[in-house]
C-alpha cells in the first residue's frame, strides 16, 4: 500500500524489523488473529470504551473517503474491502450524508420565489350550481 506524504517521516523513523510496522515481540509479521489481539490490548491499555474496535478504525477510514467524495473501487483499494458491496455496507451513512448535504446546499434561499411543482394550489370558491 502506498504511503501517504503525511505519514513518510514517521513510518521512516520507526524501527521496522521486516515488511510490515507491527510485529509481534519475536519481530514476525502477525499471523490469524495476532494483530487485532494485539490491537484490542493496546486499546484496552488505553482504557478506550469496548465500542472501540478495530474494525471500527477501517469504516471510519472507508466513511471519510466517502465524505471526501472517493469512488467506491478507490476505497476498497484503500481499505481491503474485497467487494464493492463489503464498501457500500460501510459507507452507505456516509453517502447519505454527503447527498443530504448536497441537496440542502442546492436549496434556494429565498423560497417565496421558488416555483416547486408539488407546491399546493389554491381554488377559489365557486358555485357549484353554475
Amino acid at each position: 500500500m502506498p504511503t501517504h506524504p503525511a505519514h513518510a517521516a514517521p513510518l521512516a523513523a520507526w524501527r521496522k524489523t521486516g515488511p510490515t510496522v507491527l510485529v509481534t515481540s519475536f519481530g514476525k509479521p502477525f499471523a490469524g488473529n495476532g494483530r487485532a489481539n494485539f490491537m484490542a490490548d493496546r486499546i484496552g491499555e488505553a482504557k478506550h470504551p469496548d465500542t472501540c474496535v478495530t474494525h471500527g478504525l477501517r469504516k471510519a477510514a472507508a466513511w471519510r473517503l466517502e465524505e471526501a467524495e472517493y469512488p467506491a473501487n478507490e476505497i476498497a483499494a484503500i481499505s481491503g474491502h474485497a467487494t464493492l458491496i463489503k464498501v457500500a455496507r460501510c459507507t452507505h451513512a456516509a453517502d447519505q450524508t454527503r447527498m443530504a448535504r448536497s441537496a440542502i446546499n442546492r436549496l434556494p434561499i429565498d423560497f417565496s420565489a421558488h416555483k416547486h411543482p408539488n407546491r399546493s394550489v389554491r381554488f377559489e370558491k365557486t358555485d357549484e350550481k353554475q
